[in-house]
């Protein structure tokens, strides 16, 4: 019983010394304004390069068009998903059930990032302007 239980206790400390070696040093939050969800997850939108109001719509899809969502999307944007993606953790992909949003009611700016922050909304937080 003294051999399971010396075990038991040197296991847990050195389990716990372990555990302690590795902390996280830094956390970087990366946040892009005003970019749609659909762009980063499934690359350049037909609808939108085929709008009357896309100059040069020829020339936009023989550059960014692919049948292959995830070949749109690394076109789109090359540094964000060869060099990014592998290095963090990212939301809001709805096409894989990940529906992320503010719950705040205002849905700008300032408001969400004082969520992000704050992890809750806050309807004092209603401007853009500067405080």
């Amino acid at each position: 019983m003294k051999k399971i239980s010396c075990i038991l206790f040197l296991s847990i400390f050195f389990g716990a010394a372990f555990a302690q070696q590795h902390k996280t040093e830094n956390v970087i939050i990366v946040t892009l304004d005003g970019l749609r969800w659909e762009e980063v997850y499934r690359g350049a939108d037909s609808a939108l390069i085929n709008s009357k109001y896309t100059d040069g719509s020829k020339e936009v899809m023989k550059r960014f068009w692919s049948p292959s969502a995830e070949d749109r999307r690394k076109t789109l944007m090359p540094f964000f998903w060869s060099e990014i993606v592998s290095k963090g953790q990212f939301y809001g992909d709805r096409d894989l059930g990940s529906k992320d949003e503010v719950a705040n009611p205002y849905h700008f700016s300032y408001p969400g990032y004082n969520e992000i922050f704050t992890g809750f909304p806050d309807v004092r937080m209603n401007t853009n302007d500067p405080i």
